[in-house]
Order: structure tokens, then sequence, then C-alpha cells
């Protein structure tokens, strides 16, 4: 039988786009629940104007550092 392990969310540092409240508010969400949705995402980026891919992948980045999942919610 093997020992169930939990992911320990790791500090990192955010990048500037976390300043705008849309992203910052969307990391505590997730934060609480464990979980955002990606039209959530997607909205965030927009709300912050995160439009180049790497900066969007350093938010993502910080999600997936922060144990928070990311779930597919059906929308395109």
């Amino acid at each position: 039988m093997t020992a169930k392990t939990t992911r320990t969310p790791a500090p990192t540092e955010l990048p500037a786009a976390f300043e705008h409240t849309a992203l910052k508010s969307l990391l505590a969400q997730g934060a609480q629940d464990g979980h955002v949705g990606m039209s959530q995402v997607r909205d965030a980026l927009s709300a912050a104007e995160v439009t180049t891919a790497a900066a969007q992948k350093k938010v993502l980045r910080v999600f997936s550092d922060q144990a928070i999942e990311v779930r597919d919610d059906g929308t395109a």
C-alpha cells in the first residue's frame, strides 16, 4: 500500500500581470477551491490585457505552481 501524497504549493514570484484585480482575485479563488475554469482564466487574461503567448504561459505556470487545476469547462 502506498501513501497518498498531496502537492504543496511552491512559493512563486508573481508576474506583473497579477497586479490586475481580475487575475489577483482568480488566483485567490483558485487557492480556496483548488481549481478554476478555463473560461475564467481566459476572461481574466483578457481583462488584464495579457495577450502574448509567453505572458499567458507565465500566468498558467503560476496556477500550476500553486497546485490550482485549470479545468476545461467546455468553452472554446
